[in-house]
């Protein structure tokens, strides 16, 4: 068989870059792959092509490489953009998985016993309402996806773990709630298109101009969400993929939920900008009342991991990212 390695899907994005970087520090041999292989990141990481989306390229693959370990960062995790192209998100977050089972039981061809840990993502819209009944949420809390993603999602961890039950693999589904923060390195982040960087980006442009009062508009933030750092989601993805508990879904979030108005405060806090002044534009939506929220409630996460860091220093750090970006991008 080929050397042991740990294959990463979606190396190119912030999840799965960041895991590609974590674990290549740790001295794993870690084939990063994804479908974007021009990117500077993509470059940096020397990350190689592989689109799961492809049937017959991801049975190639597998068959060559043979990973011992396979964590599936790779799919489309902005609500809105499956809301947009419902066709797209189903084959890349539904459709691109059963083909990563499909090339494991390929694989068993040549090698009979080839048995890798898989890891996938879920995410806590799998629960949907946040009305049903009962102040703590586990693994078996019932579920009400109330989105096109969180449906998506729920029917790809139902199928993947009836497909592994039925394969004899070990498959794990981690439910992750918003995830936010720098790599190790400093160079891994999300830029635009997220709440948090979106927020601290406006923040970072403000301090640029030299102005010393600035205003920065948002849509609605009166909602709450569990939100963990970057770095302590994928310590748990590693967790479970090197202790490899019964196979099945784990949760991965903060235990409590945060008003999402605290994210402003705290990137205003830590702003050297004199005055800022926040406007609500209504046109920009109301903040999600069609995803997922727990105000009050307690979210389980995975036994033996808890998140470390803690939220302001997540919003420092995007913000400190964010700050250098554009600094580079003026260059």
């Amino acid at each position: 068989m080929p050397e042991r390695s740990i294959l990463i899907t979606g190396s190119g994005g912030f999840l799965g870059g960041t895991a590609t970087e974590t674990l290549r520090k740790a001295g794993e041999n870690v084939i990063g792959t994804d479908v974007n292989v021009e990117s500077e990141l993509a470059q940096k990481l020397k990350l190689r092509r592989l689109d799961i989306t492809n049937r017959e390229e991801t049975l190639a693959f597998i068959w060559n490489n043979l990973p011992e370990t396979i964590l599936h960062f790779a799919g489309i995790s902005v609500p809105k953009e499956v809301a947009n192209n419902e066709a797209l998100g189903q084959k890349v977050n539904v459709e691109s998985v059963m083909n990563l089972l499909d090339a494991v039981v390929n694989a068993r061809r040549k090698y009979p016993s080839y048995n890798p840990v898989i890891l996938v993502a879920g995410t806590v819209e799998q629960f949907g309402d946040p009305a049903v009944e009962g102040e703590v949420l586990t693994e078996e809390s019932a579920r009400n996806p109330i989105n096109h993603y969180g449906r998506q999602k729920q029917l790809m961890a139902e199928k993947f773990l009836n497909r592994c039950l039925k394969e004899g693999i070990g498959g794990y589904v981690i439910i992750e709630g918003q995830t936010a923060g720098v790599s190790p390195s400093g160079e891994i982040s999300q830029k635009k298109g997220f709440l948090i960087p979106d927020l601290a980006s406006q923040v970072a442009e403000i301090e640029a101009s030299g102005r010393d009062q600035g205003i920065i508009v948002t849509g609605e933030l009166s909602h709450q969400r569990n939100i963990i750092d970057l770095n302590d989601a994928i310590k748990a993805w590693i967790e479970v993929a090197k202790k490899t508990p019964k196979p099945g879904e784990y949760i991965v979030c903060a235990e409590k939920s945060r008003p999402l108005i605290d994210v402003l405060k705290i990137l205003i806090e830590n702003s050297s900008v004199v005055s800022i002044v926040h406007e609500i534009d209504k046109s920009r939506g109301s903040g999600g009342t069609d995803r997922f929220y727990s105000p009050g409630k307690i979210m389980v996460a995975t036994k033996d991991w808890r998140p470390e860091v803690e939220l302001e220093k997540t919003i420092k750090d995007v913000l400190e990212f964010q700050r250098r970006h554009l600094v580079k991008g003026n260059k």
